[in-house]
């Protein structure tokens, strides 16, 4: 099976947005975004484990949440909430969806593609799949 794009994920959006921040290029800090994408993959994490997803694979979703959420989360824990940084989330959101559009998918067939992948034990999130990919060429155990 071949992994989802990396642009059609919007956890990479938001990643790309918290290093545009983090690195002055953009005065619009995404913590509440980040926060969102957290909860989202917890819950994600535990349709994992009610479908029986391999521990492994579990694992190294679990990890790359904390790469790509928790740490830049933490890095910005002194950063307010403010209502024009969640807005402008909203902006990236819309600019998206307009990006799926245009690529003939949405929102909505994405995340449905990324349930039935977790029903099915596949992977299909790009850096889950190269990781798992690369441990297995590598005949890597964990």
């Amino acid at each position: 099976m071949v992994p989802i794009r990396f642009d059609f994920i919007f956890s990479y959006w938001i990643l790309l947005w918290f290093l545009f921040y983090y690195f002055n290029y953009t005065e619009y800090c995404p913590n509440s975004w980040l926060i969102l994408g957290i909860i989202n993959n917890f819950f994600t994490i535990l349709l994992k484990i009610y479908y029986n997803n391999p521990l492994s694979s579990i694992f190294i979703f679990s990890i790359i949440i904390f790469i790509t959420k928790v740490i830049p989360l933490y890095l910005l824990r002194k950063k307010p909430f403010r209502t024009k940084d969640f807005l402008f989330g909203f902006f990236i959101f819309m600019v998206f969806s307009l990006w799926l559009y245009l690529h003939n998918t949405n929102f909505i067939d994405i995340t449905n593609e990324m349930k039935k992948s977790i029903e099915e034990k596949k992977i299909i999130t790009p850096i889950e799949y190269y990781i798992t990919k690369y441990l297995k060429i590598n005949k890597i155990a964990i």
